[in-house]
């Protein structure tokens, strides 16, 4: 829902202001009012624990998208909610032909739409996708974006897949592995042993080689 993603963009901008976070971009995606309250509010609300672990997601993904992005001309957030790690480098001149696609639900992306257009409001290569993921695979979402199925892309989820019933998220993670380009990179938020809500593929392997055996074989 749009007030979970504002939650989670409460924390990133805070993590931000305390400079435990590498986006600089999360605080400027929201009105200047609401940034300088949540660093006048936040330690109220968020303990240092709460912080440090969403900077360390906050990251982690930074570092991933920074050492890729050179060689991919796609990029495919699922659940874009209200972050910001894929617009820095939309805006780069080298980016300028390149594809970006947001998914996530309509009310999420009306409210996110607002947002980038206030930011940027020229930003030409990034397509926002309404859609649902309980009806819907990721790629049925991208037919009416400028993604083009035949090239490799990387491909975001954070923290999106765990609200899907757990049946439902593991066919959508492997039609996402069966339908993608080789060559394509995933980031998927939690893939564990445990079988727990907080788990997107709950899969029993050993090791690194035998996760990517196990991916293969989900349904």
């Amino acid at each position: 829902s749009s007030s979970n993603n504002l939650w989670i963009s409460l924390a990133k901008v805070a993590a931000h202001s305390r400079g435990l976070s590498s986006n600089s971009l999360d605080p400027l995606l929201f009105p200047l009012w609401f940034s300088n309250l949540v660093r006048v509010a936040a330690p109220m609300v968020l303990g240092d624990e709460a912080l440090l672990r969403t900077a360390e997601r906050v990251n982690t993904y930074d570092r991933l998208v920074a050492s890729e992005h050179g060689n991919t001309s796609q990029f495919v957030y699922i659940g874009a909610g209200f972050d910001t790690k894929l617009l820095k480098y939309a805006v780069m001149e080298r980016h300028a032909g390149s594809v970006f696609v947001d998914l996530d639900l309509p009310s999420t992306l009306s409210s996110r739409r607002c947002l980038v257009h206030s930011w940027n409001p020229t930003l030409a290569n990034l397509d926002m996708i309404p859609g649902d993921l309980n009806h819907e695979d990721v790629h049925s979402l991208l037919r009416p974006s400028r993604f083009d199925a035949s090239r490799a892309a990387v491909f975001i989820e954070e923290a999106t897949l765990m609200y899907i019933e757990l049946s439902r998220r593991e066919h959508l993670v492997g039609s996402l592995l069966r339908q993608s380009l080789c060559q394509s990179l995933f980031h998927v938020s939690v893939i564990c042993r445990d079988e727990g809500f907080q788990c997107v593929v709950p899969l029993h392997f050993d090791g690194r080689e035998d996760l990517a055996k196990r991916l293969t074989e989900v349904s």
